[in-house]
């Protein structure tokens, strides 16, 4: 065989191997552009995660806020009955706590 005849077998070689290689090269790109994308949803699925938990806290504070002011509420309403029943309490110790004249005599 003459290097002309080898050029040429070669060449036709090369000429059809050369979509091959590039759908290899393409592959591989393909491949890495895929790990690449299964990193960032991974990450896009634990940012998801968080948020639930997020909504959830936030959710629960607010429960937590409204049973609060109805605990306000309830402690208001109390002090506010423990205070006029104080006032009524006193004026029943001052009255006892008065001398009973027929008591003098």
């Amino acid at each position: 065989m003459s290097k002309l005849e080898a050029k040429i077998i070669l060449s036709g070689v090369d000429n059809a191997s050369r979509p091959l290689q590039n759908s290899t090269k393409n592959t591989k790109l393909l491949a890495e552009q895929l790990l690449k994308t299964k990193a960032e949803l991974k990450g896009f699925n634990q940012i998801q995660k968080n948020l639930s938990g997020f909504v959830t806290l936030k959710n629960n504070t607010q429960k937590v806020g409204t049973e609060l002011e109805q605990a306000r509420n309830k402690v208001n309403l109390l002090s506010q009955a423990i205070k006029q029943s104080s006032s009524s309490t006193k004026k029943w110790w001052m009255i006892l706590k008065r001398p009973n004249k027929k008591r003098h005599n």
